[in-house]
């Protein structure tokens, strides 16, 4: 599935690894790869909660009001919890929803907002995210952008 994923959510996963280390957690989880999207303030995803009036920087402090914080470890390999292979997945769904041929940060935004149970989830619900309102933004930001115009829409090889 990762070859499906677009360069700017292959560097969200990365972005999002860092945020783990960072936070002193060996493992990827739902708060890191919220993290990890805020961390490109130009990829779709963001946009999408910009629409939506989800101030980026409210949900940087609930992430860190309500993660579990460490010291910052180096590690070579970090799993990914069951969570967010499940995000992973439900971004799978979202794109062949949206006719998608590709999994993008808007994707991945979808993704964690289905999967509610994770803090990333709980934040956004909490925000006022829902899934019906971020895939319909989703679908207009994707038509006003057209198709493969805006450079994330391309899975990266």
């Amino acid at each position: 599935m990762w070859k499906l994923f677009t360069r700017s959510a292959k560097n969200v996963v990365l972005s999002s690894q860092k945020e783990a280390l960072g936070l002193g957690d060996g493992y990827v989880s739902t708060e890191h790869v919220l993290l990890g999207l805020l961390r490109h303030p130009d990829c779709m995803a963001l946009q999408v909660l910009g629409r939506m009036q989800i101030s980026s920087e409210w949900l940087e402090s609930k992430v860190a009001e309500k993660a579990w914080k460490g010291e910052p470890i180096e590690c070579a390999e970090l799993t990914l919890t069951p969570r967010v292979k499940r995000v992973v997945d439900l971004a799978h769904d979202e794109a062949q929803k949206l006719g998608n041929n590709y999994i993008g940060t808007e994707h991945l935004l979808l993704g964690l907002v289905r999967e509610r149970d994770g803090l990333a989830g709980r934040i956004l619900a909490n925000a006022g995210v829902n899934i019906d309102n971020a895939r319909s933004f989703t679908r207009v930001i994707q038509d006003e952008l057209g198709d493969m115009e805006h450079g994330q829409t391309e899975p990266s090889e």
